[in-house]
């Protein structure tokens, strides 16, 4: 299953051109995720920091800017899990306008045990559950 949801191309995203600065995609990237997290997975970010004592912050992104995206315009996000481990996990993430691809992007993001120097934790086990619902069809697994 995919996570998707819609994004406004606003002003702010964009250069003096009306195109979407290219590291403004990178917020909108970190927005589907925390989208996916409170809509889909059951944890908002403030919930997981106030609550459980975790967060997921990035540790690697690669992203291919396939065409421009100009202000004013509806992009589809689509998330999809293709790695889960047991203390990350690997997301895939493409922008759409009209089924035409604007945006790839790839990243992996750790759980971590906020107060214990930001270090790795297991995913808890409710959100790793439902985090299954999103894995890519014969995705490999993680072994960390």
């Amino acid at each position: 299953m995919k996570f998707t949801t819609e994004m406004l191309v606003r002003f702010h995203h964009c250069d003096p051109a009306g195109i979407v600065f290219y590291p403004r995609y990178f917020e909108m990237v970190n927005m589907v995720v925390e989208d996916w997290f409170a809509q889909a997975l059951g944890a908002s970010f403030p919930a997981m920091s106030a609550e459980r004592g975790t967060a997921v912050p990035t540790v690697h992104v690669e992203c291919d800017f396939v065409r421009v995206s100009q202000v004013g315009e509806v992009l589809i996000f689509e998330l999809e899990v293709e790695r889960l481990g047991t203390t990350s996990f690997t997301i895939q993430v493409r922008a759409l306008r009209d089924g035409e691809l604007r945006l790839r992007a790839r990243a992996v993001l750790v759980y971590v045990l906020l107060g214990n120097r930001y270090g790795k934790t297991p995913i808890d086990a409710d959100i790793r559950a439902r985090m299954q619902d999103y894995v890519v069809a014969g995705a490999a697994g993680g072994t960390d």
